[in-house]
């Protein structure tokens, strides 16, 4: 196979994952992305890391490693003549492992390692997925998927977090297309190069009132103040609905056994209890609907968390069907 380290010219994508580099969702969200013409590198953790939520590693070296063999098998899907960018025009991938966390990833990725690693490819956006695996309600406060999109969000990258709505891996052709479909939508709107990146004016570049709420949310999305989190059905209708979280409860978690002189504990099994809500994430997913949630980056009360009004803007919209920020 035949890579080039020329400049490339396409929008790049820097993609994550929680479930793994060799992972079925991110092979065919890379697979995808190729055939739609957007190059992407990837740093994903080497193991499944699924429910780690922002965990860092701290104080103990990461193994890097590139995934030559994971680039080929996704060329060769997604390319008839199994070439990568043989002029510097075409769609082009890189594929490292990190022995850490998603947040691990994105940390070491975008501190320093992609501009020494893949100075060809500078991504416009992260993508975190694609999840085996709804992350609706409270999944967000425990996903690793959703934390790699944080933690890119949280150095200036404007992020997409995207999820699978079933455990069963043969479904994922409905959550690529939507994905990318979400994908190329930022990438018409979005800078190539984004202009907060690790945030070099810090806390000084923030929200403007002046601006009305429309062009204020897209800003915070371009900032990295906001992310978007997109959950889709595996029989997804073709439609993507703006949504807000919404009730999940998780009922009898708790397993306990008795082996030898101690008591062993597992959390599995668990019963789920959905609310009926309005607007919410797993009502569109009921539906058949992809839905689309906007996400403060940041904790509540900090300085630069984006008002919970703000974020609402994302249920107007345009003419084309979109929220009207993303139009």
């Amino acid at each position: 196979m035949k890579v080039v380290r020329k400049m490339n010219k396409r929008y790049c994508v820097l993609l994550t994952n929680d479930d793994g580099v060799d992972a079925p969702g991110i092979h065919a969200l890379m697979v995808g992305l190729l055939k739609s013409g957007i190059s992407f590198v990837t740093i994903a953790p080497e193991k499944n890391q699924s429910a780690c939520s922002m965990s860092m590693t701290l104080q103990k070296p990461m193994k890097m490693s590139e995934r030559k063999d994971i680039t080929a098998a996704v060329c060769s899907e997604a390319f008839s003549n199994n070439e990568v960018d043989s002029e510097g025009d075409g769609p082009t991938g890189r594929i490292f492992s990190l022995a850490g966390t998603p947040s691990d990833c994105m940390i070491v990725g975008l501190s320093g390692a992609l501009e020494e690693l893949t100075p060809e490819l500078t991504p416009s956006l992260c993508v975190s997925g694609i999840n085996l695996g709804a992350n609706v309600s409270i999944d967000v406060l425990h996903s690793g998927t959703v934390a790699g999109a944080r933690e890119a969000s949280l150095h200036g990258l404007p992020s997409l977090a995207t999820s699978l709505g079933t455990f069963e891996a043969g479904h994922f052709a409905p959550a690529v297309e939507a994905t990318i479909t979400v994908v190329q939508r930022l990438l018409k709107i979005l800078p190539r190069k984004p202009e907060n990146l690790l945030r070099p004016n810090r806390g000084w570049l923030r929200d403007n009132t002046d601006y009305d709420e429309t062009a204020r949310l897209f800003s915070a999305l371009q900032r990295g103040d906001v992310f978007l989190s997109l959950n889709t059905p595996p029989e997804w209708n073709g439609k993507i609905t703006p949504t807000k979280v919404g009730l999940r409860w998780y009922r009898n978690a708790l397993h306990r056994e008795e082996m030898g002189e101690g008591n062993y504990y597992s959390i599995d099994g668990v019963t789920v209890i959905d609310d009926t809500e309005k607007y919410c994430d797993i009502g569109a997913l009921s539906k058949g609907e992809a839905s689309i949630t906007v996400m403060s980056t940041w904790p509540e009360g900090h300085p630069l968390d984006i008002p919970s009004h703000l974020l609402r803007t994302n249920f107007e919209l345009g003419d084309d069907g979109w929220p009207l920020w993303l139009s």
